[in-house]
């Protein structure tokens, strides 16, 4: 069983099965279970945020909000899979899907030894990925002299610690030599070499799922022969449909879609720095890039999105155009039932939610 096999298996035999369960699965957090006008809701009195939920939408998504380490990370929601990871830490992800199937009534599937393995290289490298994240995220903010480099990019892009944190943005210093899965990585005489880094970068972690999946460094400087954006060495983050910034659940039923990974935290932080609270948050993911491929368009169906902004540059001519009817043309292809409208960049991104 695939880790494709796998999340399809949680995503389409499990999940739907979950929202009542949840007394049963997470006891201690004492749920009760209330009717809104917007449906059914979990709510608990152990949380951070001022109204604890678990909402269920059509039964078969959960937003569980509070949980995680929202005053660190300022995450709004986690998933069925990392609430039972906090009680059960010994656990791997998978085998908390296979726990939480079984008290749900849903028979786990055979996983034969090659499946086995290829979860638990799976498993190994996101957990790697995301240790890694963090020694970049605390460089970050450590202070020190060497990041201030970093720190002024971070600040000309209003980068505030709160965005940092955030993204869980980073600090990785120039002459250290870049991790394996990057693409300064090559082959030589049958063994990998691995480059060193030729200047200091901002690391942005690209988050799906709960957990880091892949990293990309942003160089900060204009020097010559340095590539502005390295990624990982045979990356399948895109290939997957996921997008940086694609939520657990969505917070609305609207979407903003953006070229760059740092566009899109501004507004999301934006946001809600100018409603103060008092209004939902606004999803908003990054392209990486000037298209969208399918199996993002997929996802973001599945989400129950029902209407997605395209933002687009307000410094850039023709292309603009070009950006946008390449996108609205795969969402009429693959999803037609969600409204596709164009949008420029205003000068303040506050502006957005006036």
């Amino acid at each position: 069983m695939a880790k494709s096999a796998i999340t399809n298996f949680y995503e389409e035999q499990v999940l739907p099965k979950l929202f009542d369960s949840v007394p049963r699965l997470f006891p201690q957090y004492g749920f009760v279970l209330k009717h809104t006008t917007k449906g059914r809701k979990w709510s608990s009195p152990l949380h951070f945020d001022k109204t604890p939920s678990t909402t269920g939408k059509k039964e078969k998504t959960v937003i569980l909000e509070g949980f995680q380490g929202a005053k660190e990370y300022g995450g709004p929601s986690m998933s069925f899979i990392d609430l039972y990871l906090l009680d059960h830490p010994n656990l791997k992800p998978y085998e908390a899907i296979y726990e939480m199937a079984g008290v749900v009534g849903v028979a786990k599937p055979e996983i034969t030894p090659e499946a086995l393995s290829e979860m638990e290289k799976a498993h190994n490298y996101y957990r790697k990925l995301g240790t890694f994240a963090e020694e970049c995220r605390k460089a970050l903010l450590s202070g020190d002299a060497e990041v201030q480099g970093v720190r002024e990019y971070c600040n000309s892009r209003s980068l505030s610690e709160i965005e940092i944190n955030r993204g869980r943005l980073g600090f990785f210093r120039k002459g250290c030599r870049l991790q394996p899965f990057f693409d300064d990585a090559f082959t030589s005489e049958g063994k990998t070499v691995y480059m060193e880094s030729r200047c200091d970068y901002l690391t942005i972690p690209v988050i799906a799922e709960n957990r880091v999946v892949s990293m990309i460094f942003r160089a900060v400087t204009n020097e010559p022969n340095v590539k502005r954006y390295l990624y990982p060495s045979g990356d399948t983050t895109k290939s997957k449909g996921y997008l940086y910034n694609m939520p657990v659940v969505p917070h609305s039923d609207s979407l903003i879609l953006v070229e760059g990974q740092i566009d899109a935290l501004t507004i999301v932080c934006s946001n809600a720095y100018a409603v103060g609270g008092n209004r939902p948050e606004i999803d908003c993911m990054a392209l990486g890039g000037s298209s969208i491929l399918p199996e993002a368009v997929k996802r973001i169906s599945r989400l129950g999105y029902r209407k997605v902004y395209v933002l687009i540059d307000r410094d850039t001519k023709g292309y603009n155009y070009e950006f946008f009817y390449s996108i609205r043309n795969q969402f009429r292809e693959i999803a037609p039932h969600i409204n596709i409208e164009m949008m420029c960049f205003p000068d303040s991104v506050t502006k957005l939610f006036d």
